[in-house]
């Protein structure tokens, strides 16, 4: 498991359901509730026509094309604006690194600004704790990158006070979270009707553009389903948490901290995608994926429907089998001066005695100040003081103790 120091922990939030809006409770009708109706195109053009609109898109994997589009109005437009997808390259600088991701090629700005969170589900007893810092964070995705895999993240910001420009490609995250619900590529932003662009050839039927993308509508053949949130979503609760059991005859599944979804007939159980065997369409799936020994993930949204027990109606939510650890995972964060290094033997020696191989496998942050081992050995002869920051796996508890660095940063200790 890897562990930070204390006093750079971005600590977790502990529980399996996670509030982000006013804990209003709703009265769902004997007919139970409506939360959202499909549109069609002149109807979404129509919705925009009136005003700036949120909007999320869910898109087919490894293209611009939307199988879903979520309009919703009102106090939506001041939520934080959000980009899901897998990574596929970043580039560091001195004061910037860019993410790019797989659809698209869309370029996420993260900063010394950057808040980040964790690679785990929330409430997950077993979570790696969240990259201390910029510098960590590129190193881990790095690492993942090198060795074959494409984490997927969550980037959010602050909702503009008006709409990004349809050509506008920037976007620049206050908040980056290494999350494997986030692997299915979706974006979210306000548009308005210049977003919305007709096409006199169809097909596409249209393009919504956001961050300089033209997305796909194909609502003639099926392929895009556009649907417009009602008021009865008016107060709702964003959730996640790990699923504790399932009661497929009263329609509710139970989080490990006691909150019960309740599927109602206006719920929408999100599906997966063509060849997506970790996300699961039913309670039925569910509740065989746990009796099978598998941890499953909820994630959503949904309106209380009572306090005691917590209940919540559940508007949308994906099931989703939890992923192993991967490796990059279980390691150990250090941060600490260099007191001694040597270029033939491949190590260096930490202030606090634990002395750290560098390996044909290990990454030198090309960022830092020093960018070989042998300009470190050099440093310290010419008496400039270095730190290194990075991760490894334990080789040998010691004393001393001893790591085989993963990623590491050479910087001068000023």
């Amino acid at each position: 498991m890897l562990i930070l120091k204390p006093a750079r922990i971005l600590p977790m939030m502990i529980g399996g359901l996670v509030l982000f809006a006013c804990d209003s409770q709703r009265s769902t009708g004997p007919a139970g509730p409506q939360f959202s109706r499909t549109i069609t195109l002149p109807g979404f053009n129509s919705l925009l026509g009136a005003g700036p609109a949120r909007v999320r898109i869910w898109l087919k994997p490894g293209t611009l094309i939307a199988r879903r589009v979520v309009v919703r109005q009102g106090d939506q437009l001041t939520r934080d604006e959000r980009v899901d997808g897998r990574v596929a390259a970043i580039t560091a600088s001195a004061t910037a690194d860019t993410v790019t991701l797989s659809t698209g090629d869309l370029k996420i700005v993260v900063n010394g600004s950057t808040t980040f969170r964790g690679d785990r589900e929330e409430g997950d007893d077993d979570n790696p704790s969240a990259p201390a810092s910029l510098a960590e964070f590129t190193l881990r995705l790095q690492n993942a990158l090198a060795a074959g895999r494409h984490p997927a993240v969550e980037a959010r910001r602050p909702a503009p006070g008006t709409p990004q420009a349809p050509t506008d490609a920037a976007f620049t995250a206050a908040l980056v979270r290494l999350d494997d619900a986030a692997d299915r590529p979706s974006i979210e932003l306000n548009v308005q009707n210049a977003n919305l662009l007709t096409n006199a050839s169809p097909p596409p039927d249209a393009w919504l553009q956001v961050l300089d993308r033209k997305i796909e509508l194909r609502t003639s053949d099926g392929t895009t389903r556009i649907g417009q949130q009602t008021p009865e979503t008016l107060g709702e609760l964003q959730f996640r948490g790990k699923v504790a059991s399932v009661d497929v005859g009263a329609q509710t599944a139970t989080l490990a901290d006691g909150t019960i979804l309740h599927l109602v007939a206006g719920s929408d159980i999100e599906t997966g995608d063509e060849g997506d065997d970790s996300t699961f369409a039913t309670l039925a799936d569910v509740k065989t994926a746990l009796a099978g020994g598998d941890s499953v993930v909820a994630r959503g949204e949904g309106l209380r429907e009572t306090a005691t027990p917590r209940t919540l109606d559940v508007i949308e939510v994906r099931f989703r089998k939890e992923s192993p650890d991967e490796p990059e995972h279980r390691g150990v964060a250090f941060a600490d001066s260099v007191t001694a290094a040597d270029s033939v033997a491949a190590t260096f020696t930490l202030g606090n005695g634990a002395l750290v191989n560098v390996t044909a496998h290990t990454m030198i942050a090309p960022f830092g100040d020093f960018h070989t081992l042998g300009a470190v050995v050099r440093a310290l002869a010419g008496h400039q003081r270095v730190k290194a920051e990075g991760f490894g796996m334990l080789a040998s508890m010691g004393p001393p103790k001893v790591l085989n660095a993963i990623g590491v940063e050479f910087e001068l200790n000023h």
